[in-house]
């Protein structure tokens, strides 16, 4: 009876132990390999190691494009400069926040 417990309790500190390396070192392994890419409105892409610094650029851009798009209202959109400034930052707009790479 005594053998039994022993082996009951080893095998329960070694699945313990297991356990305790997998919550530790496992999950950092996954983390360094997952990429955040940004994807601007002109089909150009760039890689960031956090979500955090990817989704900052994003917001940043958004609001470049919208502060550009409201100065251009004020201007004459009959003139071809305004109107290829204008889509530019239309299209700036669409820059958006994806964890896929490129194809």
């Amino acid at each position: 009876m005594g053998k039994f417990v022993g082996i009951v309790s080893l095998i329960i500190l070694f699945l313990l132990v297991g356990l305790i390396l997998t919550k530790c070192f496992g999950q950092r392994r996954v983390q360094v390999n997952v990429k955040h890419f940004v994807y601007f409105g002109d089909g150009s892409y760039s890689e960031y190691q956090t979500r955090k610094e990817a989704t900052d650029k994003v917001t940043e851009v958004h609001r470049e494009a919208g502060k550009i798009k409201s100065n251009l209202l004020d201007k004459n959109m009959r003139k071809s400069r305004v109107r290829f400034e204008y889509h530019k930052a239309d299209l700036m707009q669409h820059t958006h926040y994806s964890n896929e790479p490129p194809p």
